[in-house]
């Protein structure tokens, strides 16, 4: 599951634990200021969603067992034909993506240059942003995750590397600056942030690398792109990088 997130866009692949169920899932906090930059946005992921996890559905069942968790409408019966929305990534995403990346260099400096900012430090440059948000604490209190001391920041990165089948957009990981034997602590940060309130938008899914480094992936496809959209993301960041030291520095 955890392998899974890897090339996350807009939504976490879970695994409940309590269900024994595995699902897609995106969030978002909106308010006046935001409402019409993020619920586009929004929508755009639960669209992605329903092809993605449409089409993967059958790769899970292959690799967990289980059963398909397949229901008809308990008004209109089961459908003849596939709902279009299925076909929304082959329709409408990905040729959107076939182009360069609409995240410029102007994206990434606006983002780099706010003030107040949620980064101790950011730097940009005409493919990406690299930004350093808070990361309370020089270590965390989890046995399994913490090894010895390390920097009191994560790293937000933001770059116009493509994704697999998306195509073009900009390509967001938060890395924190700790390693994780158990790569099940990754596991729980997904099925967590489904059910408690972190502050940040959920675009994306928590991911480790075979060293054990965690980082948060996120992709915003190129049919998503509004000025101003990676600077939420970045405040975004930082709130999830709070977050997740409050969460892992529980004894």
């Amino acid at each position: 599951m955890v392998e899974a997130n890897r090339n996350s866009n807009l939504s976490a692949t879970v695994f409940g634990s309590r269900a024994g169920v595995v699902y897609q899932h995106c969030s978002v906090y909106l308010h006046e200021d935001t409402e019409n930059l993020l619920v586009p946005v929004f929508c755009d992921a639960a669209a992605i969603q329903v092809a993605e996890m449409h089409g993967r559905a059958k790769m899970f069942y292959d690799l967990m067992g289980g059963e398909l968790d397949r229901h008809a409408h308990p008004s209109m019966g089961g459908r003849e034909e596939f709902h279009e929305i299925i076909s929304v990534v082959d329709d409408e995403f990905r040729p959107a993506g076939q182009g360069a990346s609409p995240f410029t260099e102007a994206d990434f400096e606006a983002a780099a240059k706010l003030d107040p900012s949620p980064a101790v430090m950011a730097n940009h440059s005409k493919e990406g942003l690299s930004a350093e948000v808070p990361f309370s604490g020089i270590r965390t209190g989890v046995a399994a995750v913490s090894q010895g001391s390390g920097p009191s920041t994560a790293l937000f990165r933001a770059t116009r590397e493509s994704h697999p089948y998306l195509g073009s957009g900009c390509l967001m990981r938060l890395i924190l600056p700790t390693n994780v034997k158990d790569f099940s602590v990754v596991a729980d940060l997904n099925e967590l942030e489904t059910s408690t309130w972190t502050g940040a938008h959920r675009f994306g899914g928590w991911h480790c690398d075979s060293e054990g480094a965690v980082s948060f992936v996120s992709f915003l496809p190129a049919l998503c792109y509004r000025p101003g959209l990676l600077n939420e993301m970045l405040w975004s960041a930082a709130t999830r990088a709070t977050w997740a030291y409050e969460q892992h520095s529980q004894p």
